[in-house]
């Protein structure tokens, strides 16, 4: 029925749809103007796991002593995890909590779970979408030092920004959901830090991306921090059935960079400073620092 939906609606409403199933289907899921944000300094580090921040270590220790972190995905595999004591932690990628996920990420997923479930000794808020199912992430994650935020924000934008960022103050919208670092941005300036420093946002996934010159099969090559380099076939999450065509690539590309120019506008309405600290990163929507 969705998908019929989907077919008959303008694609102006599409976003409707997406709040109408988020907040009256998905009932667990809360408004971001209801949720208590763990804030422990005035500022924030998010760490979007780059493979620059391997350069980047040393100013990330430094910035321990003002700053809070946040961190993505699998980042509680890495040493540096225990080190920061992230208070944030974010999964959107839908092989975190679907059933349909490879046996590639259903491993991986896991053994990020046990790291977090064995080693979080501090207040932790882990932030998940409408859409998760949070008890495939419970029966893995039973540590009473985490709460559990499913979070509704329905990915929207418009030209007009004033009613874009009236949207977002409902705390039920958001920007494009194509990233997941874009999100940790985001629920920082929710989160009301006075600067925001990231890390670790390469953004250069296209870099990595090959075609076959036989095939026309897309091919990359996976660089992420703390981890070696994995070639595979370009397949879309969670199932890897379905394989990624370069025009499909390109535009979801093209609509991860245009959502941080609005996270820049979004922040500065709100007085939140954005600073990109990344070694190296494509985005050119943050003033560098």
């Amino acid at each position: 029925m969705k998908k019929i939906l989907k077919a008959m609606l303008p694609v102006a409403l599409l976003p409707y749809l997406r709040l109408f199933n988020n907040v009256f289907v998905r009932k667990d899921a809360v408004s971001l103007k209801s949720v208590e944000f763990f804030k422990n300094k005035p500022n924030l580090v998010v760490l979007g796991n780059g493979p620059s921040m391997d350069e980047d270590v040393g100013r990330l220790l430094d910035a321990r002593a003002d700053h809070d972190f946040f961190c993505v995905n699998n980042f509680a595999v890495s040493d540096l995890y225990e080190k920061f004591k992230p208070n944030k932690y974010l999964f959107m990628d839908d092989y975190f909590f679907s059933d349909e996920s490879h046996l590639d990420w259903k491993l991986q997923r896991e053994k990020t779970f046990s790291y977090i479930n064995e080693k979080t000794r501090w207040p932790l808020q882990v932030f998940v979408p409408a859409q998760a199912d949070v008890e495939i992430i419970k029966k893995s994650i039973t540590n009473t030092n985490i709460e559990f935020v499913k979070f509704c924000s329905t990915g929207y934008f418009s030209e007009n920004l004033k009613y874009s960022f009236n949207l977002f103050d409902t705390g039920l919208f958001g920007p494009f959901q194509g990233n997941v670092l874009i999100y940790a941005i985001y629920l920082g300036i929710w989160s009301k830090y006075d600067r925001v420093k990231v890390f670790g946002a390469d953004l250069s996934l296209h870099e990595n991306v090959r075609v076959d010159q036989q095939t026309n099969d897309l091919y990359i090559e996976f660089k992420h921090f703390n981890n070696s380099v994995k070639r595979e076939r370009f397949m879309k999450n969670p199932g890897k059935v379905e394989p990624f065509c370069m025009h499909e690539f390109m535009k979801l590309m093209a609509e991860t960079f245009s959502a941080h120019n609005v996270l820049q506008d979004y922040a500065k309405s709100k007085g939140v400073e954005i600073t990109n600290c990344s070694s190296y990163s494509l985005i050119d929507a943050y003033p560098r620092g």
